[in-house]
């Protein structure tokens, strides 16, 4: 794994960093569902400044080579097929310029080694890109994966007892 990527907590300090970078995944979402804006032309997302005040949620940021190129927000949430807490990835950016690459797998491998323990993630049923880069990432991490299509969605299942060095 390249040492050049790295994913780490993103601090208060690095909202509107983190805001700004939200701004371009919105705008990528839109190829799959309808995105709110404001009266700015701001795309809306409801959650992030949670991100800073709740316990349960934590929100990284992707770097390489020093320069922010994605983040990652995370919630612990109740699995409602197991009935167990998970970590729960909400949401997962890379930018476009850094995508096939490998950049996004590896990124995606250093966040779950922080993180050890039960993982939940949903893929849009329509967000074909999604759906084939995290069939590859998990393969290649964690061969033991689950997908279900319980509803019009895909659904990821994972634990992973490893940590990062």
């Amino acid at each position: 794994m390249s040492d050049s990527i790295k994913i780490e907590p993103a601090g208060v300090a690095q909202r509107d960093l983190l805001r700004n970078l939200l701004q371009l995944y919105l705008y990528d979402f839109l190829e799959f569902v309808a995105v709110e804006r404001n009266t700015d032309g701001l795309f809306i997302y409801p959650y992030l400044d949670h991100y800073w005040t709740e316990p349960d949620r934590f929100p990284f940021l992707i770097s390489v080579e020093g320069e922010h190129i994605g983040f990652a927000l995370i919630r612990e949430e109740l699995d409602p097929l197991t009935n167990e807490i998970a970590y729960d990835l909400a949401e997962f950016f890379v930018m476009r310029k850094f995508r096939r690459k490998n950049i996004g797998t590896q990124a995606a491998h250093l966040l779950v080694n922080k993180l050890p323990g039960r993982w939940l993630l949903r893929v849009l049923a329509n967000n074909n890109p999604a759906l084939r880069f995290w069939q590859h990432a998990l393969k290649k991490f964690n061969p033991s994966y689950t997908m279900l299509q319980p509803s019009a969605d895909y659904e990821f299942r994972f634990s992973n007892s490893r940590t990062e060095n």
